[in-house]
């Protein structure tokens, strides 16, 4: 009678472990899809993610036309935005030369014309310039290269892009006394107007 009464109280125990067993090992493996899923999901979410913003940008890319870049911009994160275009605007015209204003209290201008290097990019290269520094020695407007590339114009769309001044080239080189003439005036993010 008494192994009848041990057997009888062991055996609920017994299955007590064997349930608390299969429960572990069935947590493990839904645990593991579950994670599996989520890495999945995650995985699958960046690449569409990825290939939205791509196609998106791919998208953007088609839509920007040699047409789309001409026209007036006015400069938008200089916090000069106003009706006036004294010295923050910048008027492009892919097929001749336009005037950009350098510095409004010296009167110092250049002329500059504009080529498509690709489906949102433009560059702008010198052509000539006038006014000089006061107090400083004359620039030299015919020693500035004219083949080098004087800034980037990168279109985020039809209507904004980002000017990114390279500076003055003399011989190839960047003419570091001039370097800052334009960048301060020019550089930054453009609207159309």
């Amino acid at each position: 009678m008494k192994k009848l009464l041990t057997i009888l109280l062991c055996l609920p125990l017994c299955f007590a472990c064997q349930d608390e067993r299969k429960s572990n090992s069935s947590e493990e493996e839904n645990s593991l899809p579950t994670e599996t899923a989520e890495v999945q999901r995650d995985s699958a979410k960046n690449t569409t993610s990825n290939s939205s913003d791509s196609s998106v940008e791919n998208s953007t890319i088609k839509k920007i036309s040699a047409k789309d870049f001409s026209g007036e911009f006015q400069r938008s994160d200089d916090g000069k935005e106003s009706t006036s275009c004294e010295c923050n605007c910048l008027s492009i015209q892919m097929n001749q030369a336009s005037k950009l204003c350098l510095d409004q209290e010296e009167n110092i201008h250049i002329q500059v014309k504009f080529k498509q290097t690709d489906a949102s990019n433009l560059v702008m290269y010198y052509v000539s310039g006038q006014g000089k520094m006061e107090g400083q020695k004359d620039i030299p407007w015919s020693d500035f290269d004219t083949d080098q590339a004087l800034a980037t114009l990168h279109f985020i769309a039809p209507n904004s892009f980002e000017l990114d001044w390279k500076g003055f080239m003399k011989n190839g080189e960047i003419a570091m006394d001039y370097a800052v003439l334009g960048k301060k005036n020019l550089e930054g993010n453009y609207k159309r107007k």
